[in-house]
C-alpha cells in the first residue's frame, strides 16, 4: 500500500482522471491527520475527485510521535506512522524532499511521487500528462 502525503497533487491527479488508472494497479491511502491540515476547499475537491481511503492513526501514534517533531509536521509524521503500521510505502512529492531524510531516519520506506507515477503509469502519455499536472499550482 502507498501512503500519499501530498494531497493537493493527489487531487490534481483525480481531477484530470489519471488517478483511476493508477488505482487499478496499486492500493493507496492517506492519513486522516494529514488530510485535516488541508483547507476546506481542497477537502471538498478531494471528496469530488479522489476515491482513496483515509486512515486514522491508532492510540500508539502519540507514543511513536514523541520527540520526532523537530523537522516534520504532525501531519507528515502521521503519514509516516500510517505507512509504517500498514507495511506501506510513503509517497513524497519533490517539494517534500526534506521529509525523505526524516523518513529514512525513522525506518519508513518511501518513494518520490515521480518514481511512484513512473512505476504505476499505464503508458507514456500518462507520464507526460502527469509532468504537466505537477507543475500547475
Amino acid at each position: 500500500m502507498f501512503i500519499i502525503n501530498d494531497i493537493e497533487l493527489l487531487v490534481r491527479l483525480g481531477k484530470h482522471k489519471l488517478l483511476q488508472s493508477i488505482l487499478t494497479r496499486c492500493a493507496m491511502a492517506i492519513s486522516a491527520l494529514k488530510f485535516s491540515q488541508y483547507s476546506f476547499s481542497i477537502q471538498k475537491e478531494f471528496d469530488a475527485y479522489v476515491k482513496v481511503p483515509i486512515m486514522d492513526c491508532d492510540g500508539e501514534f502519540m507514543q511513536w510521535y514523541q520527540g520526532k517533531g523537530e523537522i516534520a509536521s504532525v501531519g507528515d509524521l502521521s503519514s509516516m506512522f500510517v505507512a509504517q503500521q500498514n507495511s506501506g510505502i510513503l509517497v513524497l512529492s519533490h517539494e517534500e524532499n526534506p521529509l525523505m531524510v526524516v523518513a529514512t531516519r525513522y525506518g519508513i520506506s518511501h518513494i518520490g511521487f515521480d518514481d511512484f507515477i513512473f512505476q504505476n503509469a499505464t503508458d507514456d502519455r500518462m507520464i507526460q500528462f502527469y509532468n504537466l499536472i505537477k507543475q500547475v499550482a
